[in-house]
């Protein structure tokens, strides 16, 4: 199925150290949850109502840092998922007219108007991930 998602025999392959995370959706460009546990770790992280992560998505494999290599077939698949597009096109915006921050706590104060993105590596493979679910999904159908 993951082949086919991918529209040919190219592996669908992600190398990198791997953490597991929670994203809050849309446009809040934001990692919550997860470290450097396994999944069950991320799920009681996102689960605990101190961590805010009540709308977030996962838990989902995040390649952290700039070790991760995708092979061309799982990059093609996320680079042609509109949704991707979409929130590449907000993401970019957001990198070029956002207000800039020095810590974390100040960068989540941001109102999502003027929220920078974050958390690339998280970012990147939350879409990867969701782009990933939706090829099998319509694969498998």
């Amino acid at each position: 199925a993951a082949a086919a998602a991918g529209g040919g025999d190219e592996p669908l392959v992600m190398l990198s150290y791997i953490r597991w995370r929670g994203w809050l959706p849309h446009y809040d460009f934001q990692a919550c949850g997860g470290g450097w546990g396994g999944p069950l770790d991320a799920i009681r992280q996102m689960e605990d109502p101190a961590n805010h992560c009540a709308r977030a998505e996962g838990p989902f494999p995040q390649g952290t840092g700039t070790l991760t290599c995708m092979s061309r077939a799982l990059a093609l698949l996320t680079a042609r998922d509109e949704r991707f597009g979409e929130w590449l096109a907000v993401a970019r915006a957001r990198n070029d007219y956002g207000a800039p921050c020095q810590t974390a706590a100040a960068c989540a104060a941001h109102p999502p108007a003027t929220h920078m993105w974050h958390h690339e590596d998280a970012g990147v493979s939350y879409n990867v991930w969701r782009s990933l679910a939706r090829g099998i999904a319509a694969s498998t159908g």
